[in-house]
């Protein structure tokens, strides 16, 4: 069923009561006047109180105006505050250069232990380096030992190819030579023998500078 209208609803719908019109000198003034005037709508209800906890919540809300203000009355505390400093004394200032040294000195020690090199030698890296050091130096001195004698070698046997061959020229020299004296007589081959000597000093001067030039060190 449809809900029950309101009591002011009723009021308004029923025809006034007999009790309540005014009398009857009146009552055309009275009627002209309600019917000319309109009828005032019912008051609106009042609505009901936030509750205690809202009313608490609105009232920690601060004022954007106080902030405002607050942080007006900071800045000028603070510009109040801050003033230049300016060192006009150059004592102070090389004190403070030196301190700022002495510090970073102080640091620098402090981040790096002091080391000594006997106790860095006695460490096995170290040890196990100059072992390895010392063993490639072996090596190197047996290799060259050894390239210095087959160098040698072969310096001596080039040389004693070399004298072999000048003996050998010398002696085919002087034998041509001795051959020619018995056939036509000393007397007869001196032109021969000078000749002889003047090939075999040639040879001697080659040999030397051949000599000279594969060993310097030997001496003919």
């Amino acid at each position: 069923p449809p809900p029950p209208p309101p009591p002011s609803l009723l009021l308004l719908l029923l025809p006034p009561s007999s009790s309540s019109l005014p009398p009857s000198s009146s009552s055309s003034s009275s009627s002209s006047s309600s019917s000319s005037l309109p009828l005032s709508p019912p008051p609106l209800p009042l609505s009901p109180p936030p509750p205690p906890a809202l009313q608490s919540d609105i009232a920690d809300v601060p004022n954007e105006s106080s902030k405002n203000d607050k942080k007006g009355k900071v800045n000028a505390n603070v510009k109040t505050n801050v003033t230049p400093q300016t060192s006009s004394d150059p004592a102070q200032s090389s004190k403070s250069a030196q301190n700022n040294t002495t510090e970073t000195k102080k640091d620098t020690n402090t981040l790096v232990p002091h080391v000594n090199i006997d106790d860095l030698k006695q460490m096995k890296t170290y040890l196990k380096l100059t072992k390895k050091q010392q063993k490639d130096l072996n090596s190197l001195k047996k290799k060259h030992a050894k390239d210095c004698t087959i160098m040698q070698k072969s310096h001596c046997s080039q040389v004693d190819k070399m004298i072999a061959l000048h003996d050998k020229e010398k002696q085919t020299q002087e034998k041509l030579l001795e051959k020619a004296i018995k056939k036509r007589g000393e007397n007869n081959c001196l032109e021969l023998k000078k000749e002889t000597e003047s090939k075999v000093e040639n040879l001697t001067t080659d040999h030397k500078a051949k000599v000279t030039v594969q060993c310097p060190s030997y001496n003919i």
